[in-house]
């Protein structure tokens, strides 16, 4: 069953996605190291949303994670 957070978390990823293609063409048009730097972002974002959505949405349990790795890997992302 799809909850309100599980439909947000998929449009948060397809946001990602789209961002991360976006960037990606505008890197190929203009190859400027800011595009490439913004696709490397939402390449993050978007292997990160994925990995919470594909387990929520399959086992139907939200992973276990440690509030401080958690918000370690975030604040790694997004200083890099």
């Amino acid at each position: 069953m799809m909850t309100v957070d599980s439909v947000i978390d998929v449009l948060m990823l397809l946001t990602a996605i789209i961002g991360m293609l976006g960037s990606l063409y505008s890197y190929i048009e203009k190859p400027k190291r800011g595009w490439l730097f913004l696709t490397g972002y939402y390449f993050a974002s978007f292997l990160s949303g994925y990995y919470w959505i594909t387990s929520t949405l399959v086992t139907h349990v939200e992973p276990k994670v440690n509030e401080f790795t958690a918000y370690f890997g975030w604040n790694v992302a997004y200083v890099v």
